[in-house]
C-alpha cells in the first residue's frame, strides 16, 4: 500500500506464481536461541529471614541468616516513603533519603571496630 499526502492507494494482490519474491523454504532458517541474561542473585536467594527484631521511624531491622554459612545478621530495610503522601511507593520522602545516606556514610566509617556491627 502506498501512501502519498493526498491519501492511500490500495494494495496490489498477487496470486501464488504472479511475480512478487517467491517464499523460501523453512530449511534454510535455523531455529534461533534465545540470549539468556546473567541473573543477578537477590537478597532473597542468599539469605533466609527469620523474623523482626524491632523498628523505629522510617526502618525496621530482621534477623536473617546466610544460607552459605549459616551466620546470623541483621537486617536493616529502610521505608523511604512519604508519609504526607499517605505511605505511597511513587513519593519518596527525600529527608528520610538523605538521614539514610547519611547513617550509612557514618556507618561506614566505624564498621568493624571492636563493639561496633560490620557493614556490608
Amino acid at each position: 500500500m502506498g501512501c502519498t499526502s493526498s491519501g492511500c492507494a490500495p494494495a496490489t494482490v498477487l496470486k501464488n506464481g504472479e511475480g512478487g519474491p517467491k517464499p523460501e523454504p523453512l530449511e534454510r532458517f535455523q531455529a534461533v536461541t534465545p540470549v539468556q541474561e546473567p541473573r543477578v542473585p537477590s537478597f532473597h536467594d542468599e539469605y533466609i529471614v527469620l523474623g523482626k527484631l524491632g523498628s523505629g521511624a522510617f526502618a525496621s531491622v530482621y534477623l536473617a541468616h546466610k544460607v552459605a554459612d549459616k551466620d546470623l545478621v541483621a537486617v536493616k530495610v529502610m521505608d523511604f516513603r512519604s508519609q504526607r503522601q499517605g505511605g505511597s511507593w511513587n513519593a519518596a520522602d527525600n529527608r528520610r533519603k538523605q538521614a539514610s545516606h547519611k547513617e550509612m556514610e557514618l556507618l561506614k566509617m566505624v564498621s568493624g571496630q571492636q563493639h561496633v556491627l560490620k557493614m556490608y
